[in-house]
């Protein structure tokens, strides 16, 4: 029998989709536009989030009003940056002071938080 690299390649496409269709056969919700999904969490944020109110990951998911547009890990953690980069920065993308933040998280705070600004410019 003859390697053959299309018949491998053909192969892999076809367990790679077999993987996507059980992951979203899994789902509750039918994917949401990634808009309505930002749009949610952000709602749902602003009216039980604050300083004295805060809230995790662990709690989204719990939460049966937004769990349904948390989505997985890697997903959720990149819409929460991705709100966070539209929503702490100016209109040249730079991120503001600490107390002008709309989202606030720890890894946030470390990276790109008044204290790093500060470290960056010395």
């Amino acid at each position: 029998m003859q390697y053959d690299e299309k018949v491998e390649k053909s192969t892999m496409n076809m367990l790679y989709y077999t993987q996507e269709v059980d992951a979203m056969a899994k789902r509750t919700l039918s994917k949401e536009a990634r808009f309505e999904r930002l749009f949610k969490v952000w709602e749902y944020l602003r009216k039980n989030n604050d300083s004295q109110h805060q809230t995790s990951q662990a709690k989204l998911r719990e939460d049966e009003e937004i769990k349904e547009y948390i989505g997985g890990k890697q997903a959720f953690n990149r819409l929460i940056k991705d709100m966070a980069n539209a929503m702490n920065t100016d209109e040249h993308g730079v991120y503001k002071r600490e107390e002008e933040w709309k989202i606030y998280f720890n890894d946030l705070k470390k990276y790109y938080g008044d204290e790093a600004a500060d470290d960056a410019i010395d």
